[in-house]
């Protein structure tokens, strides 16, 4: 609590060494997010999904909320020394978003329009690869999804499927893959909550910002 105090009060004051410092949200351990990396965390999610930027109080208290636990994982792999995303993982990422846009100079317009460049976006994807990197290593080595748990699901989606449809469902064999995905990933992310429940009890997380918590 003594380093939000004394941050509020650098933050209150405005000024460093003369010059206008950003504004810090949120510290994790010694490490900082600030306001400006907030923004950008709102532009970089919009620009992949295509949407609007939402700038609304909720946005911005969930980008926080991902900066958080992207930092917590970040700390973790370095201190398991789990292997890293390379810098042409980051490029392969980037390739498939541009894809999606139809080339590069519509990719280009894009980061244009919400303010970015392929610095910041490319810093970004390296966040949310080793968020998607964290989770194949830690956890996915612990789940296990038995034959009989797929048939189950696949038999409530069926009865799911007859509630609003007519005539043959789709078989077992075309769901089975995105079925054993689901489960999959209920159970990853499940274990991910755990893991982070734990976590903040390891490392301070304080938010300058209360109203983004």
């Amino acid at each position: 609590m003594a380093l939000v105090r004394v941050l509020a009060i650098v933050l209150a004051a405005g000024l460093l060494d003369g010059e206008i410092i950003d504004r810090i949200v949120a510290t994790v351990g010694r490490e900082v997010i600030t306001r400006a990396q907030v923004s950008e965390e709102l532009r970089v999610t919009a620009l992949i999904n295509h949407a609007p930027l939402d700038n609304s109080a909720e946005a911005q208290r969930k980008a926080v909320g991902r900066l958080v636990e992207q930092a917590l994982v970040r700390r973790e792999m370095e201190l398991n020394r789990y292997p890293l995303p390379k810098p042409d993982d980051v490029e392969a990422y980037r390739a498939e978003i541009v894809k999606r846009y139809g080339g590069e100079d519509a990719f280009r317009t894009a980061m244009a329009r919400y303010e970015l460049n392929t610095g910041v976006v490319d810093s970004h994807l390296l966040l949310q690869l080793t968020m998607l990197r964290f989770l194949d290593y830690r956890f996915l080595p612990e789940v296990d999804v038995s034959s009989q748990e797929v048939d189950d699901a696949y038999q409530l989606q069926v009865e799911e499927w007859k509630r609003s449809h007519s005539g043959t469902p789709p078989s077992l064999a075309s769901l089975r893959e995105s079925l054993q995905k689901q489960i999959y990933d209920e159970r990853i992310n499940s274990a991910f909550s755990r893991w982070l429940e734990e976590a903040r009890k390891q490392v301070s997380v304080n938010y300058v910002d209360p109203s983004l918590r």
